[in-house]
């Protein structure tokens, strides 16, 4: 069992709305050292607002979640960090302290936050990458939502991969975790209430993803 503290890193994209209650909710956490926000491409005040929740605060002109996480993962001082989506309505340390339980040995890298979708349902996990690590036979197939964002990760993990410059972040650090032999668990979180995506998000998320699923070869170019 991990009993050592975390770093927090949240990559936000415009989410001036929800950033500085996110900073501080998931925050009020006795094994939380830091907060750092990735501000990223943004066009409002998502960096006041997160200086207001007090998290230090990297403003990058690079859109993108993996860009992102990256800058956070280089900017962190703990050994364990929890990822955090910007846009979380009713954030709580009820959130980090599930994730850091997550981490039940030395052997855990990853620790995937499981939640409600019955009311959101997740389109790319299940009409996409569900089915192609099921198909693979990918040791993977067995978790339950492979494209969650609220994450517990070793940071020393972590640092070494291939980070891709968007949304297929998640995906490659769930399969690079079964690439380096390390355990992945989920545990369950609380019912998250966050913004409506377009359409376009999804198939935007769809590419990105596809992208990751060829760079570990679990699918391959199409040709005719």
């Amino acid at each position: 069992m991990y009993t050592g503290n975390c770093s927090i890193i949240i990559p936000a994209h415009n989410e001036e709305a929800t950033i500085r209650n996110c900073c501080l909710r998931f925050a009020d956490h006795e094994r939380v050292t830091e907060v750092i926000v990735v501000a990223n491409a943004c066009s409002d005040m998502t960096y006041h607002e997160a200086l207001a929740g007090n998290a230090t605060v990297i403003q990058s002109p690079l859109k993108g979640k993996g860009n992102a996480i990256k800058m956070g993962l280089e900017q962190a001082s703990e050994k364990v960090v929890i990822l955090f989506d910007g846009d979380i309505k009713n954030p709580s340390a009820i959130f980090t302290e599930r994730l850091l339980a997550g981490l039940t040995s030395d052997k855990v890298g990853l620790v995937k936050g499981t939640f409600d979708r019955s009311e959101q349902p997740g389109p790319v996990t299940d009409i996409l990458v569900k089915p192609i690590l099921e198909m693979a036979n990918h040791p993977a197939k067995v978790i339950s939502q492979p494209l969650s964002g609220m994450v517990a990760v070793r940071r020393d993990f972590a640092m070494g991969i291939i980070f891709p410059d968007d949304f297929g972040i998640e995906l490659a650090m769930l399969l690079s975790a079964y690439e380096n032999h390390l355990e992945v668990t989920e545990v369950s979180l609380p019912k998250l209430e966050h913004r409506q995506r377009p359409w376009s998000h999804y198939v935007t998320m769809a590419k990105e993803v596809t992208k990751t699923l060829k760079q570990f070869r679990l699918i391959n170019d199409y040709k005719e």
